[in-house]
């Protein structure tokens, strides 16, 4: 579900040209909320399944952590599924269709070239996050979050826009496969900078019980330190990632 949002959001953002502002402004605000309600049952999912990785279940604090991020990830749950189940999303989903597919920009701006569109798209949010690679080196959590945000809305360009394309299937292809090897990096080394935030979470919330807490802290300083790890290799790859997709080819030109 939180795909396909971000994949609607993306199309929001390449077609905001030939769609009326106004109510799609406010769309745009409802598709974040909505967002922002599934995202920590998300980042618990992922927490868990990286727990399992990382921690040996003999490991002090392993059977308390686990409990503790069960729980956490039930209320992450509830939360999602109070959001889903309001009047507010029902809204949200009839505003989407009548905004989308009736509000086409009534002064002939859709009536431009999807093509020439997807030309001019595609060349602008590569060069966007080719400039940001450069200097990735020197890009903090923040702006790496950023970039990997840059390039998931190029990559689902690349998919709307495919069929405009046909005889640059295996182009098309090839620059694919490079954004998504760039996409998961990115996002792995999102993942693991927000276990570090909840990290710091656990630590300061507590448990009520001072023994369990302190052990629940240990476990969970095993995990991030082992992610800080990884997170020092992952870093390093993206230059050998950024290189690939400089030299893949443009299928829209």
């Amino acid at each position: 579900m939180r795909i396909g949002l971000r994949r609607l959001r993306a199309a929001v953002s390449i077609f905001k040209d030939v769609l009326q502002g106004g109510e799609l402004e406010r769309l745009k605000g409802e598709l974040v909320w909505l967002t922002e309600q599934l995202g920590e049952a998300r980042n618990y999912d992922v927490l868990i399944a990286s727990k399992r990785n990382f921690i040996p279940p003999s490991t002090l604090g392993a059977t308390e952590l686990g409990d503790e991020l069960a729980d956490r990830r039930e209320e992450a749950f509830a939360a999602a599924r109070r959001a889903v189940s309001a009047v507010r999303f029902e809204r949200l989903i009839v505003t989407s269709a009548v905004e989308l597919i009736l509000r086409a920009d009534g002064k002939g701006a859709g009536a431009r070239a999807a093509r020439d569109l997807a030309r001019e798209v595609l060349e602008r949010r590569a060069r966007r996050v080719l400039r940001r690679l450069g200097r990735f080196a020197r890009l903090g959590a923040r702006e790496r979050h950023e970039l990997r945000i840059q390039v998931k809305k190029l990559r689902y360009g690349t998919e709307f826009f495919a069929a405009l394309f046909p005889n640059s299937r295996r182009m098309r292809k090839r620059f694919s496969r490079s954004l998504e090897a760039l996409q998961d990096t990115l996002g792995r080394l999102n993942d693991i900078t927000t276990h570090q935030r909840i990290a710091a979470e656990l630590v300061e919330d507590g448990t009520g019980e001072v023994l369990a807490s302190r052990r629940i802290a240990l476990a969970m300083g095993t995990l991030t330190g082992n992610e800080q790890a990884e997170e020092q290799s992952l870093i390093a790859h993206v230059p050998e990632l950024a290189t690939h997709l400089a030299k893949a080819p443009r299928f829209w030109r």
